[in-house]
């Protein structure tokens, strides 16, 4: 859309940057096999991804504005800002990941001393 109010030809040339950060997250899908830990080693990866848009596109809408493209950078800043809520809502799904786990960890661990002490109970009054 931007191209076509601005004017300008889009090349499809790859960008190594986001094939490396791509290619990491990739790498980080077979290395954990508990749900929670590989999806809390996803986001970050993502996230990498998704600053790296923002860098990107906050440049695009600082030289579209110099440029005088007032729409262009108009149309630039709505996708910057759709790239930041991205970036604050996969902090907001690591938070609750981590909260959960911590409150599965606790849970476990409270189950873990309510058996010792069952246990131990058992053999005192033995």
């Amino acid at each position: 859309q931007v191209a076509s109010t601005c004017n300008f030809k889009v090349k499809g040339e790859k960008c190594k940057g986001m094939q490396g950060l791509i290619e990491e997250g990739d790498d980080l899908l077979g290395k954990e096999s508990d749900v929670i830990a590989r999806d809390l080693a996803l986001i970050p990866a993502a996230q990498r991804v998704e600053h790296y848009e923002i860098a990107a596109y906050g440049s695009a809408v600082a030289f579209a504005k110099a440029l005088g493209l007032g729409e262009c950078g108009s149309l630039l800043e709505q996708t910057l800002e759709e790239e930041k809520e991205a970036d604050a809502k996969l902090t907001d799904i690591s938070m609750k990941l981590i909260n959960s786990d911590t409150m599965r960890n606790d849970d476990l661990a409270s189950e873990e001393t309510r058996q010792g002490r069952s246990s131990q109970a058992a053999r005192t009054s033995r």
